[in-house]
């Protein structure tokens, strides 16, 4: 007993000769997407605060607590 597993862009070939569109995204969600992500990066572009570095395998820069404390949270410290 041989299944056939189709390739990749197999797969593809036929899902767009079939009319299926479950593997592809449309024009307006592709350019919803990029709103966002050009939100994000226009802030990080108007923000003059360079990145803090940091320890790796610690909790991470001290003014991470300052930034979330400025919005009423706390981290959870799991150990």
């Amino acid at each position: 007993n041989q299944t056939h597993l189709a390739d990749a862009y197999e797969r593809l070939l036929l899902e767009t000769m079939r009319g299926i569109q479950a593997l592809f995204v449309r024009r307006d969600e592709v350019e919803e997407a990029w709103k966002w992500v050009d939100s994000i990066t226009e802030a990080w572009a108007m923000d003059n605060d360079a990145p803090k570095p940091y320890q790796a395998g610690t909790w991470g820069p001290v003014a991470s607590v300052a930034m979330i404390t400025r919005d009423g949270r706390s981290w959870n410290e799991f150990e």
